[in-house]
């Protein structure tokens, strides 16, 4: 779970954690480059959900960076939901960030 707000991530992670069949150990990042050094150090991890605006390295840089490693590792995909707390207007895909997430 990476989000720069820490309310946002105790909240979230508490959600998870409630999921009875999932058994879900869920770790924390309070940016994308912090998201990108855990994913390298622990190959394990199942899922990713990544805010998509955030300070440092923000959630669509680190989603290209986590997928040039992956490529160049030559290892499986990890899922990477992104959200964001900004209710904006929808712009037509393939513009915008919405184009740059689903490219991701």
């Amino acid at each position: 779970m990476v989000d720069d707000n820490e309310i946002n991530r105790k909240v979230l992670a508490r959600q998870l954690q409630t999921i009875p069949s999932a058994q879900l150990t869920v770790v924390t990042a309070a940016n994308g480059a912090d998201a990108v050094d855990i994913l390298m150090a622990q190959p394990g991890i199942a899922l990713v959900i990544m805010d998509i605006e955030m300070p440092v390295m923000d959630g669509l840089e680190a989603t290209q960076h986590i997928r040039r490693l992956e490529q160049q590792r030559g290892g499986p995909r990890v899922p990477i939901i992104g959200l964001s707390g900004n209710a904006r207007q929808v712009r037509p895909l393939g513009g915008g960030r919405r184009g740059r997430c689903c490219g991701s």
